[in-house]
């Protein structure tokens, strides 16, 4: 619960950010030279450099992407609900939400996997041309299938499902039926749609807001609270779209309902996170010292630990209904994540074992422990550790979303490693942008009507 003491009106902040952050900047754009560099270069450590290269540099966008997804959530929820305690900290989630047309731009080498009709990222990116084959979903999903003639079921072997990357590519019947939707074309215009209508709704919150600094017209605030509810309408089914075409069609067979919630779970327990360790380290370089209080934090604590918990919830759920359910075309993505014990499915999979009880432990029942204790949400240096702690895991989730569907046999850290080098370079690029675009305005609504109500919070 919380509630409203003293009003007291935070000291304005030092207007020399520009000159402290420049260090950072500049370290950044280093870093983002270093990752594309290693991403590139261990790739070609691969016999199909271009396909390790394509999915590394989705598992380091994706991580982004979902975080800044997440603070374009926050910002839609802050003025939906007309909320007050969080508007000495909502620059910093405009700010991020701001990062969006950036990652569309950044998204370039995805588009080029499509129309490149290689088929080395999405198998069902292939020419209409491309041969066909006449296998069932099952076939290609591992476990039990029924050979034609036989009336029998037969365990797939590590034969049946070879590596896209290495072996010959073709569209079955499944891949056929979906090409209304999977197709080259059709996917990048919608990839256009998606980012176009982030970039979209998070530019116009962002400006109406620093207008706002400017010239402190209430209507700013009136206007934003307008269009919060139905952009977060369309926020909603664009992410679990984009969820579904960017990750689940991986695998063109796979199919899961909840895969979209579990994306936007996943970013908005990350967006948490990273604001946390961001507020703090403008705190520690002397800005918004009194703007962002104990209160804040505390509730920012509060909704990490809310999020990791709606995480997990989602991530148990998705797994026990399809592990019940036990159908042949679903089984196929949980195997090969490591997340069977039947022993006909594990060739692939125990490559990954390893990384589902990573997500398991260090993305959910670790830090939900750690995180429910009040004390720790309102001790800084502790809530910066699990915000950090999450933050790392949180990639680890996004490599075993994403890494396991190269389907290679043999297990190596080359993919995770220029997995880690990818997100460097689209880390480093987003971190050197919002330093720029924070320099550039106030780093906190200044004028919104609700800012002595942010600055007098208190929880109880």
């Amino acid at each position: 619960m919380a509630g409203h003491s003293h009003l007291r009106l935070p000291a304005e902040e030092p207007g020399d950010f520009a000159q402290k952050s420049l260090p950072i900047a500049r370290l950044a754009k280093v870093a983002a030279v270093i990752g594309l560099i290693g991403a590139i270069g261990l790739s070609f450590l691969s016999s199909d450099a271009i396909q390790q290269f394509f999915f590394a540099y989705l598992t380091g966008l994706s991580y982004f992407m979902a975080i800044c997804l997440g603070a374009l959530f926050f910002v839609l929820i802050h003025h939906c609900t007309r909320a007050g305690w969080s508007v000495n900290i909502r620059r910093i989630a405009e700010n991020m939400a701001a990062m969006l047309p950036v990652l569309g731009a950044l998204s370039v080498p995805i588009f080029f996997a499509v129309l490149m009709q290689r088929g080395d990222l999405y198998r069902w990116a292939l020419s209409s041309d491309a041969p066909k084959e006449h296998a069932t979903p099952a076939e290609h999903s591992g476990g039990e299938i029924t050979r034609a003639g036989s009336g029998k079921p037969e365990a797939i072997t590590e034969d049946n499902d070879v590596d896209p990357g290495r072996g010959h590519r073709a569209l079955d019947e499944l891949m056929i039926k979906k090409s209304a939707w999977l197709n080259p074309g059709f996917f990048c215009v919608r990839l256009v749609v998606y980012f176009a209508l982030w970039s979209l709704i998070a530019m116009y919150f962002h400006g109406q807001s620093t207008r706002q600094d400017v010239d402190g017209d209430y209507r700013h605030t009136v206007v934003m609270q307008k269009f919060s509810a139905p952009s977060l309408v369309v926020y909603g089914l664009s992410v679990t779209l984009a969820a579904w075409d960017m990750f689940m069609s991986l695998d063109p067979h796979w199919y899961s309902t909840m895969f979209g919630v579990y994306y936007f779970a996943g970013g908005v327990q990350s967006f948490f996170a990273a604001i946390i360790v961001i507020a703090a380290l403008m705190h520690r370089g002397g800005f918004l010292r009194e703007a962002v209080t104990t209160e804040h934090y505390h509730d920012l604590g509060k909704y990490l630990f809310a999020f990791t918990f709606f995480f997990g919830y989602i991530t148990f759920s998705q797994y026990m209904l399809q592990w019940y359910a036990s159908i042949p075309d679903e089984l196929g993505w949980p195997a090969r994540h490591g997340m069977s014990t039947a022993h006909e499915l594990t060739f692939l999979g125990k490559n990954w074992y390893w990384a589902s009880l990573a997500v398991l432990f260090g993305a959910i029942l670790i830090p939900f422990a750690g995180l429910l204790s009040r004390h720790v949400k309102r001790k800084l240096p502790v809530l910066v550790f699990w915000a950090v702690w999450l933050l790392i895991f949180q990639f680890v989730n996004q490599m075993w979303v994403v890494l396991p569907e190269m389907r290679h046999k043999e297990f190596s850290l080359v993919p995770m490693i220029a997995a880690v080098s990818s997100g460097l370079f689209v880390g480093g690029v987003l971190i050197a942008v919002f330093v720029r675009l924070t320099a550039r305005h106030k780093l906190r609504p200044v004028n919104d009507p609700r800012m002595s109500e942010s600055a007098a919070f208190v929880n109880f």
